[in-house]
Protein backbone atom coordinates (compact mmCIF):
# COMPACT_ATOMS: atom_id res chain seq x y z
CA UNK A 1 0.00 0.00 0.00
CA UNK A 2 1.38 3.51 -1.05
CA UNK A 3 1.20 4.51 2.34
CA UNK A 4 3.44 1.95 3.79
CA UNK A 5 6.05 2.91 0.89
CA UNK A 6 5.35 6.54 2.27
CA UNK A 7 6.04 6.09 5.31
CA UNK A 8 8.93 4.06 4.82
CA UNK A 9 10.41 6.56 3.15
CA UNK A 10 9.83 9.20 5.46
CA UNK A 11 11.64 6.75 8.20
CA UNK A 12 14.36 6.37 5.92
CA UNK A 13 15.05 10.42 5.58
CA UNK A 14 14.44 10.78 8.94
CA UNK A 15 16.87 8.24 10.35
CA UNK A 16 14.52 5.88 11.96
CA UNK A 17 12.73 2.12 11.12
CA UNK A 18 9.04 1.61 11.31
CA UNK A 19 9.59 -0.59 14.05
CA UNK A 20 11.05 2.00 15.82
CA UNK A 21 8.31 4.44 14.77
CA UNK A 22 5.23 2.18 15.99
CA UNK A 23 7.25 1.83 19.74
CA UNK A 24 7.59 5.71 19.74
CA UNK A 25 3.94 6.32 18.69
CA UNK A 26 2.85 3.35 21.33
CA UNK A 27 1.99 1.32 18.03
CA UNK A 28 1.44 -2.63 18.54
CA UNK A 29 4.36 -4.21 16.77
CA UNK A 30 3.89 -5.15 13.04
CA UNK A 31 0.72 -2.09 12.93
CA UNK A 32 2.21 -0.13 10.12
CA UNK A 33 2.99 -3.22 7.62
CA UNK A 34 -0.68 -4.23 8.26
CA UNK A 35 -2.13 -0.89 6.67
CA UNK A 36 -1.01 -2.87 3.76
CA UNK A 37 -4.25 -5.33 3.59
CA UNK A 38 -6.24 -3.06 5.65
CA UNK A 39 -7.09 0.85 5.91
CA UNK A 40 -5.21 2.84 9.16
CA UNK A 41 -7.52 5.00 11.06
CA UNK A 42 -7.84 8.79 10.62
CA UNK A 43 -6.21 8.87 14.41
CA UNK A 44 -3.08 6.63 13.81
CA UNK A 45 -2.24 8.61 10.64
CA UNK A 46 -2.32 11.86 12.21
CA UNK A 47 -0.23 10.40 14.85
CA UNK A 48 2.38 9.63 11.70
CA UNK A 49 2.01 12.42 9.84
CA UNK A 50 2.19 14.58 13.05
CA UNK A 51 5.39 12.66 14.71
CA UNK A 52 6.84 13.26 10.77
CA UNK A 53 5.14 16.99 10.41
CA UNK A 54 3.85 16.43 6.88
CA UNK A 55 -0.44 16.76 6.11
CA UNK A 56 -2.13 13.38 5.85
CA UNK A 57 -2.30 14.33 2.27
CA UNK A 58 1.51 13.91 2.08
CA UNK A 59 1.38 10.78 3.89
CA UNK A 60 -1.46 9.00 1.86
CA UNK A 61 0.35 10.41 -1.61
CA UNK A 62 -2.72 12.19 -2.40
CA UNK A 63 -1.97 14.87 -5.22
CA UNK A 64 1.45 13.34 -6.33
CA UNK A 65 2.98 13.38 -9.67
CA UNK A 66 2.55 10.08 -11.70
CA UNK A 67 4.59 9.00 -14.93
CA UNK A 68 7.70 11.00 -15.13
CA UNK A 69 9.79 7.93 -13.46
CA UNK A 70 11.12 6.64 -17.13
CA UNK A 71 12.19 10.11 -17.37
CA UNK A 72 13.99 10.26 -14.29
CA UNK A 73 15.88 7.02 -15.08
CA UNK A 74 16.94 8.31 -18.89
CA UNK A 75 18.48 11.29 -17.27
CA UNK A 76 19.93 9.40 -14.01
CA UNK A 77 21.62 7.62 -16.62
CA UNK A 78 22.98 9.81 -19.39
CA UNK A 79 24.52 11.44 -16.48
CA UNK A 80 26.21 8.26 -15.37
CA UNK A 81 24.35 9.30 -11.40
CA UNK A 82 24.00 5.35 -10.14
CA UNK A 83 20.18 4.20 -8.58
CA UNK A 84 22.46 4.09 -4.85
CA UNK A 85 23.92 7.72 -5.72
CA UNK A 86 20.61 9.67 -6.33
CA UNK A 87 18.40 7.81 -3.50
CA UNK A 88 21.18 8.65 -0.79
CA UNK A 89 21.41 11.88 -2.51
CA UNK A 90 17.80 12.54 -2.10
CA UNK A 91 17.47 10.31 1.10
CA UNK A 92 14.97 7.83 -0.27
CA UNK A 93 15.79 3.92 -0.55
CA UNK A 94 17.16 2.62 -3.43
CA UNK A 95 13.37 0.31 -3.71
CA UNK A 96 11.58 3.20 -3.37
CA UNK A 97 13.97 4.82 -6.53
CA UNK A 98 13.50 2.01 -8.40
CA UNK A 99 9.25 1.98 -7.79
CA UNK A 100 9.51 5.62 -8.77
CA UNK A 101 11.42 5.30 -12.45
CA UNK A 102 9.08 2.27 -13.15
CA UNK A 103 5.99 4.51 -12.06
CA UNK A 104 4.79 2.11 -9.62
CA UNK A 105 4.59 4.65 -6.86
CA UNK A 106 4.49 8.35 -7.31
CA UNK A 107 6.65 10.84 -6.02
CA UNK A 108 6.01 14.68 -4.54
CA UNK A 109 6.58 17.96 -6.20
CA UNK A 110 9.26 18.66 -3.47
CA UNK A 111 11.16 15.02 -4.32
CA UNK A 112 10.60 16.20 -7.96
CA UNK A 113 12.88 19.55 -7.01
CA UNK A 114 15.05 17.19 -5.26
CA UNK A 115 15.67 14.86 -7.56
CA UNK A 116 16.67 17.51 -10.78
CA UNK A 117 18.53 19.74 -8.18
CA UNK A 118 20.62 16.89 -7.71
CA UNK A 119 20.62 16.37 -11.68
CA UNK A 120 21.68 19.88 -12.32
CA UNK A 121 18.61 21.67 -13.45
CA UNK A 122 15.43 23.07 -12.49
CA UNK A 123 11.92 21.22 -12.50
CA UNK A 124 10.74 23.49 -15.42
CA UNK A 125 14.09 22.69 -17.51
CA UNK A 126 13.68 18.77 -16.73
CA UNK A 127 9.85 19.24 -18.14
CA UNK A 128 11.00 20.91 -21.47
CA UNK A 129 13.62 18.79 -21.87
CA UNK A 130 11.73 15.75 -22.02
CA UNK A 131 9.21 17.43 -23.48
CA UNK A 132 6.50 16.68 -20.41
CA UNK A 133 5.72 20.19 -19.17
CA UNK A 134 2.77 20.77 -20.86
CA UNK A 135 1.26 16.87 -19.94
CA UNK A 136 2.65 17.29 -15.84
CA UNK A 137 1.62 21.53 -15.29
CA UNK A 138 -1.32 20.21 -13.74
CA UNK A 139 0.22 17.32 -11.51
CA UNK A 140 3.03 19.23 -10.54
CA UNK A 141 1.40 23.33 -9.88
CA UNK A 142 -1.92 21.81 -8.27
CA UNK A 143 -3.15 24.96 -9.18
CA UNK A 144 -0.59 27.28 -7.99
CA UNK A 145 -0.28 30.04 -10.05
CA UNK A 146 2.62 31.80 -8.53
CA UNK A 147 4.89 28.30 -9.83
CA UNK A 148 3.39 28.42 -13.07
CA UNK A 149 4.49 32.04 -13.12
CA UNK A 150 7.95 31.00 -12.37
CA UNK A 151 7.78 28.97 -15.40
CA UNK A 152 6.74 31.84 -17.25
CA UNK A 153 9.26 33.64 -16.43
CA UNK A 154 11.76 31.02 -16.96
CA UNK A 155 10.51 30.65 -20.37
CA UNK A 156 10.51 34.08 -21.64
CA UNK A 157 14.32 34.31 -19.67
CA UNK A 158 15.44 31.59 -22.32
CA UNK A 159 13.65 33.42 -25.46
CA UNK A 160 15.28 36.44 -24.39
CA UNK A 161 18.80 34.72 -23.90
CA UNK A 162 17.81 33.32 -27.70
CA UNK A 163 16.78 36.17 -29.54
CA UNK A 164 19.00 38.67 -31.05
CA UNK A 165 19.58 42.08 -29.63
CA UNK A 166 20.08 44.77 -32.46
CA UNK A 167 21.83 46.63 -29.67
CA UNK A 168 25.01 44.05 -29.52
CA UNK A 169 25.88 44.64 -33.36
CA UNK A 170 28.20 47.35 -34.83
CA UNK A 171 25.85 49.52 -36.59
CA UNK A 172 26.55 52.79 -38.17
CA UNK A 173 24.84 55.73 -37.40
CA UNK A 174 22.95 55.49 -40.83
CA UNK A 175 21.36 52.14 -40.17
CA UNK A 176 20.39 53.07 -36.97
CA UNK A 177 18.31 55.92 -38.16
CA UNK A 178 16.81 53.67 -40.53
CA UNK A 179 16.35 51.29 -37.73
CA UNK A 180 14.31 54.04 -35.98
CA UNK A 181 12.09 54.86 -38.81
CA UNK A 182 11.12 51.50 -38.94
CA UNK A 183 10.22 50.52 -35.31
CA UNK A 184 8.21 54.44 -35.95
CA UNK A 185 6.47 52.42 -38.94
CA UNK A 186 5.56 49.53 -37.67
CA UNK A 187 4.27 51.40 -34.43
CA UNK A 188 2.12 53.39 -36.79
CA UNK A 189 0.65 50.38 -38.75
CA UNK A 190 -0.34 48.48 -35.76
CA UNK A 191 -2.28 51.80 -34.14
CA UNK A 192 -3.65 52.37 -37.58
CA UNK A 193 -5.24 48.27 -37.53
CA UNK A 194 -5.95 48.48 -33.81
CA UNK A 195 -8.55 51.51 -34.89
CA UNK A 196 -10.28 49.53 -37.23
Amino acid sequence: MEIVDNIKNLCYKNGTTIPKLEKELGFGNGTIYNWIKSSPSLEKLQKVASYFKVTIDDLVGWGHIYDLGSYIEDEREAQNVSLEDLSTAIQISPESLSQIENNKIPLTSELLGNITRYLGMTVQEFLIKYEMYEGAITQYYKGDINAYLDYLKHEEETVQINKPNIDEEDWTDKELEELKRFKEFLRMKRDHNTEK
